[in-house]
């Protein structure tokens, strides 16, 4: 078996990206599996394509809008044994507010992801609510979950606190959910890591956060060189994970409770899918964050999460689907 993984060149790094398709082809090849890395679909030969029995991308299959016929046609003129694996964290319906929209609106990005989940051979997403909406439109879909190998953590030492939270543009509409909470903190105690902002945002994450009304320390984190994705986060000792609760936000995965085992944090979610009936020791599932002082304090107590889906469980069944979908068994 021979697999071309696209990986949209690294060139803008995500949780996503890097946990469901680049890392877990990467130990898949280390492993011994035949496997090419990409930037896209179309950055190869036609003739080139023809030496592969499955294909991966995630989301779409080029990640250049402009190219998603050109892609569609090539796909067409490819032979029925080819495999195309299509991972799929994230809902396509996407809100007015969504940061994205104008660009989705002018690249039809919706309807590209649609096209691509129809001529998937399989498409692996991560949790049953986003499974049964993609079950409407793919022809099989499978669920696989978030799981992060075991790495190796040496967080420095601090004396204070140090909260993360990803404050990213796709992001953006939740952080409100915060502004009340982070009223309430020591300000010698804490310290808040904002996540993945670029230089052009920081005033409006700020902004959203309410920081020019309180004296609350704070840092903000870029995004690193894409195989350095986990470095952003080895310094968090709690992890906020606010989601405003909107349709789109319903199908969002969990990763980030898989982030806090894999990156020694805690977790203070709120009481919405993906973290509805995921508490456990180190991770508190909250109806908000309006007390987050005490809920810090609380959360002060308690071991660390542990994982619930293991990396070679979640590596096995991914193997066991393309063994299924290019030779008819595991």
């Amino acid at each position: 078996m021979k697999i071309l993984v696209c990986t949209d060149a690294l060139s803008k790094m995500d949780g996503s990206l890097f946990h469901r398709v680049y890392h877990p082809f990467k130990d898949l090849s280390e492993c011994g599996l035949q496997i090419d890395f990409c930037a896209d679909f179309l950055s190869q030969q036609f003739s080139e394509l023809l030496n592969y029995d499955v294909i991966v991308v995630s989301r779409t299959i080029t990640y250049n809008p402009y190219w998603h016929k050109q892609a569609m046609l090539f796909w067409h003129n490819m032979p029925k044994s080819t495999r195309l694996v299509v991972d799929l964290d994230d809902y396509w319906n996407i809100p007015e507010n969504h940061p994205n929209i104008q660009f989705w609106k002018r690249h039809d990005t919706k309807q590209c992801i649609i096209d691509t989940m129809r001529i998937a051979s399989d498409v692996w997403t991560t949790n049953k609510h986003l499974a049964k909406k993609i079950d409407k439109v793919a022809s099989s879909v499978t669920i696989v979950p978030n799981a992060i190998r075991p790495i190796s953590i040496n967080k420095t030492k601090s004396y204070t606190i140090r909260i993360g939270i990803v404050v990213n543009n796709t992001h953006e509409m939740n952080l409100g959910l915060l502004k009340s909470g982070l009223k309430t903190l020591d300000v010698n105690k804490y310290e808040l890591l904002l996540i993945g902002a670029d230089s052009s945002r920081r005033s409006i994450v700020n902004s959203h956060l309410g920081l020019e009304h309180t004296k609350l320390r704070y840092k903000h984190i870029g995004w690193k060189k894409p195989t350095e994705y986990q470095t952003s986060f080895e310094d968090v000792d709690v992890m906020l994970c606010p989601l405003a609760k909107i349709p789109f936000n319903k199908y969002r995965s969990r990763i980030k409770l898989e982030e806090a085992v894999a990156y020694q944090f805690k977790v203070v979610a709120i009481d919405f899918t993906p973290y509805s009936g995921q508490a456990q020791s180190g991770i508190k599932v909250v109806p908000s964050f309006n007390n987050l002082d005490e809920i810090l304090m609380d959360l002060e107590k308690q071991a660390l999460p542990v994982s619930v889906d293991t990396w070679q469980d979640v590596q096995q069944l991914r193997l066991d689907r393309l063994n299924t979908l290019v030779y008819g068994h595991n």
